[in-house]
């Protein structure tokens, strides 16, 4: 948040809530079907790999903070 404008704080912590809410009921409603059509090691491996997948996708996020801090 140090690296951020004062004016989008607010705004980012507004949207963040309803869409991680509703992620979260979609993905509720999503288990059961997706239980009965995979085994239960096959959904968590599926979890483990989306994991590893969106660690990935934040990594250029984590060199650009650190190259900032350098300078």
């Amino acid at each position: 948040m140090k690296h951020t404008e004062e004016r989008f704080i607010g705004r980012v912590t507004g949207i963040r809530t309803p869409l991680m809410t509703g992620a979260m009921v979609a993905m509720m409603s999503a288990a059961g079907p997706l239980k009965e059509a995979f085994s239960l090691p096959a959904l968590y491996g599926a979890a483990g790999g989306m994991f590893v997948l969106g660690l990935l996708l934040l990594l250029p996020v984590f060199r650009v903070s650190g190259e900032a801090a350098e300078q």
